[in-house]
């Protein structure tokens, strides 16, 4: 009954072997867009202006709260302007538009060899600087996670709140959560010499008293094996979704349940994907920036899916013309997985760092989606994983009654989707709930906005 609770078998896997095939770089573009608020918190401010000259690995961007991370130039070029315009996931957002110089070639590196004999605060303080984030529509950074009261630079007064218990489990996951991505399962494959360094680094960062384990699929639990060279222990989880949430992963591994509105830190578990462990380790030992994204590209318009490294900046158009992927019979662009992920409204939408797949579908899959009524089939409160009644909160976000709303628990939705991948109304539900949980954000009059 569990399995069935937690795991919806989805029709939508992986594509085979994926994670094992080469991944080629985009060439840089003409123009690279890169937006200043990548992540939760506060947006960049700009450091650079029209006219100014920058090399690859530059920070153009400086973190501006305690929840941001800086932001760097992905190449050498020249800056031809700062401009308002629309983000990934709903929002504007400052752009440092970037033309470039030359072929793309990797950032300089500034190696510390003695990286571990620092602190704790000097490495949050250089992962931060160095601009390392995690994935997702407000993806938060590295040293938030590990120190979310405490910045290096300034003391952060924590009132209001019981102190977070010390973290007895370290979990690094090298499964992806959605459906279709396979980018921690490629680093588990193709990246596994900077594993070891990489879980080490998050046992000091984390100061975890415990047990350490990397999570992986049972496909690759030789190569994990390997990689974790007695670091962490291994543990074999289904692929499934949402079973690979991260709220769900830390209940399998532990059987603790995160509280409502809670992060992973609040029960003793710090949950870091593959991906940003790696980068990280690369952040402090190698002095590397985030300036390029590892992307899965997928979707019924895209033969065969493929992985590509391509810069922090550029447009979609240019990653699809390289994956030779026509635009003609692409009716809906999503970035992110295609569950969660984000419907674009134009080919010239740029990459971010919280994006880690570009799904593009054609006509003849899409299923349309509107307002209709619920039918009271209860499907969605049968499934749903934080055990929610997701028919009458969903009316109650349309409608906007935010009393109800609060009442009936939205701060526990882990807005997986799920409800709505198997209504048979086609309502929006995940729409709903990630509108109201804005909305609620804003000024309101009694229980109505």
């Amino acid at each position: 009954m569990l399995n069935s609770l937690y795991e919806i078998l989805m029709p939508l896997r992986a594509a085979k072997n994926l994670d094992k095939l080469p991944v080629n770089a985009v060439p840089a573009p003409e123009f690279l867009y890169v937006h200043l608020k990548q992540h939760e918190g506060a947006e960049a401010a700009p450091v650079v202006k029209a006219g100014d000259e920058v090399k690859a690995g530059q920070t153009i961007g400086w973190a501006m709260d305690f929840m941001s991370a800086d932001v760097h130039a992905p190449m050498d070029g020249k800056v031809v302007g700062i401009e308002r315009q629309p983000n990934p996931y709903g929002g504007f957002s400052s752009v440092v538009v970037i033309k470039t110089e030359g072929k793309r070639k990797p950032v300089e590196s500034t190696p510390d060899p003695d990286y571990l004999s620092k602190s704790n605060g000097e490495l949050l303080h250089r992962i931060r600087r160095m601009g390392i984030m995690c994935e997702g529509p407000a993806p938060p950074s590295i040293h938030s996670i590990f120190n979310p009261y405490m910045c290096p630079s300034r003391l952060v007064v924590h009132v209001g709140r019981d102190p977070l218990p010390p973290v007895d489990t370290l979990i690094v996951t090298a499964i992806d959560e959605e459906p279709i991505v396979s980018i921690n399962q490629y680093m588990i494959t193709r990246q596994s010499n900077d594993v070891p360094e990489a879980i080490k680094l998050m046992k000091k960062l984390s100061g975890v008293n415990g047990r350490t384990v990397l999570a992986c699929l049972d496909t690759q639990r030789k190569e994990a094996e390997k990689a974790a060279s007695g670091e962490a222990e291994v543990k074999i989880m289904s692929g499934r979704y949402p079973g690979t949430l991260r709220e769900l992963t830390v209940w399998r591994l532990t059987g603790r349940e995160i509280p409502a509105g809670a992060s992973p830190m609040s029960v003793g578990v710090a949950v870091i994907p593959l991906r940003t462990a790696i980068a990280a380790l690369k952040a402090v030992r190698d002095g590397i920036p985030q300036t390029s994204m590892i992307v899965t590209v997928a979707g019924d318009a895209v033969t065969p899916p493929q992985t590509v490294d391509a810069l922090i900046g550029t447009p979609a158009r240019d990653i699809l013309k390289f994956c030779d992927v026509p635009e003609a019979p692409i009716k809906k662009l999503v970035f992110g997985g295609p569950i969660r992920g984000k419907s674009q409204f134009s080919f010239d939408m740029p990459l971010t760092k919280g994006v880690n797949t570009i799904v593009a579908l054609k006509a003849d899959k899409l299923v349309p989606i509107a307002e209709n009524n619920c039918i009271n089939c209860g499907a969605c409160v049968e499934f749903c994983p934080a055990r929610l009644q997701p028919n009458m909160l969903s009316r109650h976000c349309q409608f906007r009654v935010f009393d109800e709303i609060v009442k009936k628990h939205i701060t526990a939705c882990l807005e997986c989707g799920v409800c709505g991948y198997i209504c048979p109304s086609r309502r929006p539900m995940l729409q709903y709930f990630q509108n109201a949980k804005q909305q609620m954000k804003l000024p309101r009059k009694g229980n109505m906005l």
